[in-house]
């Protein structure tokens, strides 16, 4: 490996951190955008449980892809460690809103997040074969 090649932890922290905090912008944007469709055309209130929970799978899913947008190599590190900071936000985010913690439902967001720095990585690839 050389040094063109390497990635130091805070080039990766950096991507990591700003993929989350781009995460998060998204699903909070999209809430409140959600939230003025469901007020102007007074939608059914039941469905907005399954409206928020579908963006915040689409927010980790665009942390992970973003977390590993720029890697040189293993998408899916960079998901994982993108998807665990954007899970951790989630979990504090509802003990403080006083909700139950569902544990599967952060692995979900964590597999999710994984999936999407594998499709990350590849998107890059992709780019560099035209």
């Amino acid at each position: 490996m050389n040094g063109s090649e390497r990635e130091g932890v805070s080039s990766v922290s950096k991507r990591v951190i700003g993929a989350a905090i781009t995460g998060w912008l998204f699903l909070i944007l999209t809430v409140a955008v959600s939230a003025l469709v469901f007020y102007m055309f007074t939608l059914p209130m039941e469905i907005a449980p399954w409206v928020v929970g579908t963006l915040t799978y689409l927010a980790a899913f665009l942390t992970g892809f973003l977390s590993a947008k720029r890697a040189l190599k293993k998408g899916f590190v960079n998901g994982f460690w993108g998807g665990v900071l954007f899970v951790a936000v989630y979990f504090a985010v509802n003990l403080i809103a006083g909700n139950a913690l569902r544990l599967l439902n952060g692995l979900v967001l964590l597999i999710l997040s994984m999936i999407g720095g594998i499709f990350g990585i590849n998107a890059k690839k992709t780019q560099r074969r035209r």
